[in-house]
């Protein structure tokens, strides 16, 4: 999947509709980060990740930590520091830790989520 600026989304992509309908990537350094997509089914964990951030804190929410044995640590693809786009297509840059946290809660059994990652070096790594 592309993003509007010609990038390559990787990770567990599903679908080749737009990532997310109210996301622009054009207005973030496509040098310094990657966009992933991924899709969690809910098991008894919940999606087995805990958020953290949002606009009350100054900052986008972002993955906090993984649950071991949730869908999120299953997947692989989550690690704690990724900032969320979209979730289920809708923005969520700059919303609340609650605003979040309720649109989570209202996805039923799966939940599609855009991912910010930033870019290392690999050859200082």
């Amino acid at each position: 999947m592309m993003t509007p600026d010609g990038k390559v989304l990787e990770g567990h992509l599903d679908s080749p509709s737009v990532v997310a309908a109210n996301f622009d990537a054009s207005s973030y350094d496509p040098i310094d980060f990657e966009y992933l997509q991924v899709t969690l089914s809910r098991n008894e964990n919940g999606f087995g990740f805990r958020i953290i951030g949002g606009s009350e804190e100054g900052s986008n929410v972002a993955i906090g930590s993984i649950v071991i044995g949730g869908a999120a640590f299953q997947d692989g693809v989550l690690k704690a520091g990724d900032e969320i786009i979209s979730i289920n297509e809708t923005n969520v840059v700059g919303s609340s830790h609650q605003e979040v946290v309720q649109l989570m809660s209202q996805t039923g059994p799966a939940v599609r989520i855009v991912i910010r990652r930033k870019k290392y070096d690999r050859a200082n790594q």
